[in-house]
């Protein structure tokens, strides 16, 4: 089923957590925009956030309250930014720094969020708490892309720039977030 009909570039469509709206990236009227939209397709196409600066890779809070995602900012390159969906509808950064933060994703509890940053001079996958925004830590050692975590939050997955899967054993403990060795489990 077409789910939307406008024909401007609609992207990086991902579902809500209870599964009654998806959002997109959208670059409709000339800005980059965030919409979401009822899934039973009878409802409007509401846009959350617009801006010129492009945006990329939304990704829902667990509790369906916030989105995040990219953006490019012309100063400190690509950050992470953090959509309220359920209260003031206002972006606020999560990560910004001089280098490119991307690709966040929630854990299934919310509490944090895995991302990929070229801090280092290449692209290695972290976690950091959502929260507090503190206690980082690196995930990947020789690279690492597109993290995704496991459906109770227990392992982390990430492509290398080898065009491996690899796959990574996580805990958490309160505030201290322990990360196994990571593992090949295939080449794509």
């Amino acid at each position: 089923v077409r789910f939307t009909t406008d024909p401007a570039n609609d992207s990086y469509p991902v579902w809500s957590p209870s599964g009654d709206r998806i959002a997109f990236v959208s670059t409709r009227g000339g800005l980059t925009s965030i919409y979401q939209k009822p899934t039973n397709t009878e409802g409007p196409e509401e846009p959350l956030v617009a801006s010129l600066e492009s945006k990329v890779s939304p990704h829902w809070s667990p509790d369906g309250r916030f989105i995040l995602y990219s953006q490019v900012n012309t100063t400190t390159n690509v950050d992470l930014l953090l959509l309220d969906v359920t209260g003031d509808r206002k972006s606020r950064p999560f990560l910004q720094t001089n280098f490119i933060e991307a690709q966040g994703r929630f854990s299934p509890d919310g509490h944090w969020v895995a991302y990929i940053s070229n801090e280092t001079g290449r692209f290695e996958v972290y976690v950091q708490s959502f929260l507090d925004r503190i206690g980082k830590v690196a995930i990947s050692t020789g690279g690492g892309s597109q993290p995704q975590w496991r459906r109770d939050g227990r392992e982390l997955y990430y492509y290398t720039p080898d065009r491996k899967l690899m796959a990574v054993d996580v805990s958490a403990e309160g505030s201290t977030f322990k990360v196994g060795v990571p593992r090949s489990l295939f080449n794509i």
